[in-house]
This record gives structure tokens, sequence and C-alpha cells, in this order.
């Protein structure tokens, strides 16, 4: 008992939480940057983060801008409050400059949230980062069963609950993907025919937007598993048509169906 409360009182659960804050910790980090967060963040969240793939964030913002941001950023413990057995609730404001969904450093603004701290070795903050895990597979699951608008959403609410500043990139791309999937449904695919090894076919333009290009997918039926044939198209303008060709895979049989996976619009 006596060794209990010893390291509970060696416990600094502010002084933890507001490091931790001002490294700016997200829902991944760099190989390089874990040494930082190992004496701030549970073993069970660095678990996590040893198994994160990168965000789109973390590929856009380099190591020297994310330096910048930490050498900006204050935080400050505004109270402490008990929450259990070893546990203390810390409220918190940051005040860091931002990013913008392109990556570039942002405006300063101003955060007020709460973390739970634990006596896991003197005083370890606890991000659930396992519940940002499984956030994100949410959102892959979205892609796949292309639902643009719960995909966007999903990565705003990650970014609201674990507060990492280079997710304002991933919400960038996130509605970006949504836009352009979402006017993909304007782009009508009509299949002409089929001979010597191709299919031919014409997209048209029934939107009010110019796309620059666009990538066509080939759905083709056969005796096992669906065959694939994609190809990239140029210039449609709004109301335009383009006609084009796509390879018949070796093993197709069947019927084909043809859809947009990606596109740009035109300046």
């Amino acid at each position: 008992m006596l060794i209990l409360m010893l390291a509970l009182a060696w416990t600094d659960p502010a002084a933890v939480a507001v490091a931790t804050c001002q490294a700016l910790p997200g829902i991944a980090i760099r190989p390089d940057d874990r040494a930082l967060f190992q004496p701030l963040l549970t073993a069970k969240d660095l678990g996590v983060l040893d198994k994160a793939k990168p965000t789109h964030g973390l590929k856009r913002v380099d190591a020297a801008t994310l330096a910048q941001l930490r050498s900006q950023t204050t935080c400050v413990a505004e109270e402490t409050n008990g929450a259990g057995s070893g546990q203390w609730a810390v409220k918190l404001t940051r005040t860091a400059p931002t990013i913008t969904g392109d990556g570039a450093v942002g405006p300063v603004t101003e955060q007020t949230f709460e973390w739970q701290v634990t006596d896991e070795k003197s005083g370890r903050v606890d991000l659930n980062l396992t519940g940002a895990a499984i956030a994100r597979r949410n959102a892959d699951e979205a892609i796949g069963e292309q639902d643009w608008k719960r995909y966007a959403s999903s990565w705003r609410a990650l970014a609201q609950r674990w507060l990492d500043p280079l997710l304002a990139v991933d919400i960038a791309d996130a509605e970006a993907l949504q836009d352009r999937m979402e006017y993909s449904e304007k782009l009508e695919q009509t299949f002409d025919k089929a001979s010597d090894g191709l299919v031919q076919a014409t997209v048209e333009n029934t939107g009010d937007r110019a796309v620059k290009s666009l990538v066509v997918d080939a759905t083709f039926e056969s005796g096992k598993t669906p065959l694939h044939s994609q190809t990239t198209l140029g210039a449609v303008p709004a109301g335009g048509k383009l006609n084009y060709t796509l390879e018949i895979p070796e093993g197709a049989e069947g019927k084909v169906a043809l859809h947009t996976t990606d596109l740009s619009f035109a300046p």
C-alpha cells in the first residue's frame, strides 16, 4: 500500500498532459518521433501507433514543418480532477498554428479539451488510439461501399475526437473525393459494341463542370471472379461526349459494366 501511495504521489498528471499536448500527438506518427512519445503515452497507445499506417497529413506535412508547429505550440492545464482509481481528467487549452487542407501552416487557433491520464509508469496520457484505429477502418469500409459522404464525415469526426492537426489534410482529401465521385454520377457510360478484343463505349458529361480527365473501369463477367480492365481518358467538357475503347481481358465472358472510378476537374 505504501509503494502504491508513493507511486501516485510521484505522478503529476497536469505535467505529463501538458508535455503530451505540446508534442502534438496524432493518430499516426513518424517512426523518428516514437522516442518523443515513449515517456508520454500509454503502452497500449504506443502499440497502436506502431501499427498505424500514415495519414495523408503525415505524408504531406514534412518533419521540419511539424517541428515548427511544436515549437509554436503552447499548452496550459486549466483543471485536474480525479477520474477513478489511478486516473485523472486534465482540462487543457492549446494555442497553436493550424494546418490547412493542402498541408501548409495556417493561422493560430485555441482549443480547449480534456484528456485522461493514468498512473502507468508515473503518468501516461491515454488517448484511446484503439478507438481511432477502429474509426479509420470504418472510413475505409465506406470507400469499399462507395459511401463518399460517410467517408468524408468519418474523417471530420476523427479530427474532432483525436485533435490531430494534420488531419486537416485527410479531411480536405476526403471531401474532394466525395465531390468528385458524386459528380461522377453525371458521367453517363454507354456500351456501344465489342469487337477485335476491344470494348467500344461512350461517356457523356451531363453535368455543368468540365472534366479534365477520368478513370474508367470495366467489370467483366467470367467463370470465376469478375475481371477488370481500366483506361484513363482525357477531357470531357460540360455537356460533351467522348468515345473510347477498353481492352477485353482474357477469360472475360458475358456482360460488362462500365463506371468511373476517379476524375479530375478542369481549372
